[in-house]
């Protein structure tokens, strides 16, 4: 069977092993699935009740200005002469 360890409110890893070592361990059974959603690390429990984690954002990256942009073809410009 499977089992959350939980530290601090948080599932941090998911194990398979027997039901008396999973007890002694404190680790506990876990539903899989809560509204189609797999259940896994990163997951809280307070308890009684399982949360799924944060959503992660994304960071956008910048678009770079017109100066970013000359610096760059002078750089490869340079890299290209070196060749000739």
């Amino acid at each position: 069977m499977k089992y959350a360890v939980i530290e601090n409110n948080l599932v941090v890893n998911i194990v398979e092993a027997e039901s008396d070592f999973a007890a002694q361990m404190g680790w506990i059974t876990y539903p899989e699935y809560i509204d189609e959603k797999v259940v896994g690390i990163g997951w809280k429990f307070d308890g009684s009740s399982w949360t799924e984690p944060d959503p992660v954002v994304e960071p956008t990256p910048s678009s770079p200005d017109k100066e970013e942009l000359l610096a760059q073809l002078n750089a490869l410009t340079t890299q290209i002469n070196s060749l000739e």
